[in-house]
């Protein structure tokens, strides 16, 4: 039922935090008076300490469990802070400006939740920068919260030697 005031509110304390109101209402459907406290959702010193800490904890433990998911790709330890803002594309030529736009795109794919995300295969020349784009999509995927897997060509071949060498 809706109450209608029938005294003028009153604060009781008047601390920003803790400012609370009371007032006298009447029921029209019952006649019936009484008393209503309201407090003011404003948030006191404490619990803003209280929520950034909280905040701060919960941003400790997504970095370390990112440095979880880089620490297991298999990303080389210089590429783990790689990402498309450090690539240089002048001076490239267009099939690497071609192959870090598609890298892009696919890692952007992956954090918004696309579906039929493909792996790809980078080839080129020594010195080109495929480690370093391979390296900043396998970043930002692992910055969205996924895990990626950095597997160099020479890894291919070692584990098809060792999973035939188990019997895989």
């Amino acid at each position: 039922p809706n109450l209608t005031v029938t005294e003028s509110l009153k604060i009781t304390d008047p601390t920003p935090a803790n400012l609370t109101l009371t007032a006298t209402v009447r029921n029209p459907s019952t006649g019936e008076t009484g008393w209503v406290r309201f407090r003011c959702g404003c948030e006191s010193d404490e619990e803003k300490e209280l929520r950034a800490e909280k905040e701060r904890i919960e941003a400790e433990s997504e970095r370390s469990r990112i440095t979880a998911l880089k620490e297991q790709s298999g990303v080389f330890r210089r590429f783990l802070n790689a990402s498309f803002d450090s690539v240089v594309l002048e001076g490239r030529p267009k099939a690497f400006s071609d192959a870090c736009l598609f890298l892009r795109e696919l890692a952007a794919g992956i954090e918004t939740g696309a579906e039929g995300i493909p792996g790809c295969y980078i080839s080129g020349t020594c010195g080109m920068g495929k480690t370093l784009i391979a390296s900043a999509a396998a970043n930002a995927v692992m910055e969205g919260g996924h895990s990626a897997l950095f597997l160099p060509f020479d890894g291919i071949f070692e584990r098809i030697s060792s999973a035939w060498s188990r019997g895989g």
